[in-house]
């Protein structure tokens, strides 16, 4: 069966291509400035199921991954920084505290209606970061695609201290949690 990944993210890609190379790509046109969810997790969930739905649709006969990532801090949805200026707040709003990075997926077979949906979390520490911390790792990677305005793969040793859990959820597709939903949901395809 047809596996389509609702994402333009790069990394989500790559993390993909660890578990199979037998897959396309076809962005979502989901907007998620209109999702009204303010809790984080069914936030997150809501995301991923309207991705994979907007793109499963068009595709009825494929298994579509829809994927969220968000981080969250004190229970605050962090997305992606509008510009510069967000970014760097958003930064020293992680500065030497710990936040979540949750990341949910979402798969969907439009021909059958099914969809299996997965929440994953990591508790990210961040150093502490002083503004000269900031402003040299912004000049070093473009932010402004990356929830929490930052990307772990990209000079995260600058920022992060600790991580607790899953390093290629904070990345943006849990890889391990992705090939056990992707094995169950297709077994559940193959038995009707």
């Amino acid at each position: 069966m047809k596996l389509i990944l609702a994402s333009n993210s790069p990394r989500r890609k790559e993390l993909l291509s660890d578990i199979t190379r037998d897959f396309s790509v076809e962005a979502s046109t989901v907007d998620e400035t209109n999702i009204r969810e303010t809790r984080p997790n069914e936030f997150a969930l809501l995301a991923s199921e309207l991705k994979a739905k907007d793109v499963g649709d068009k595709n009825p006969e494929a298994i579509v991954i829809g994927a969220d990532t968000i981080v969250v801090i004190d229970g605050r949805i962090l997305g992606k920084p509008n510009d510069i200026n967000e970014a760097k707040k958003m930064l020293a709003d992680l500065s030497g505290k710990v936040h979540e990075v949750m990341t949910a997926i979402t798969l969907y077979n439009g021909a059958s209606g099914k969809k299996s949906s997965s929440l994953k979390t990591t508790s990210v520490k961040f150093r502490e970061l002083s503004p000269k911390d900031i402003d040299v790792y912004l000049r070093k990677v473009d932010v402004l695609d990356k929830a929490g305005a930052y990307a772990i793969q990209e000079y995260g040793e600058v920022l992060v201290e600790n991580i607790v859990g899953d390093r290629d959820n904070v990345i943006g597709l849990p890889t391990g949690m992705l090939r056990q939903m992707l094995s169950e949901f297709t077994r559940s395809l193959q038995s009707e």
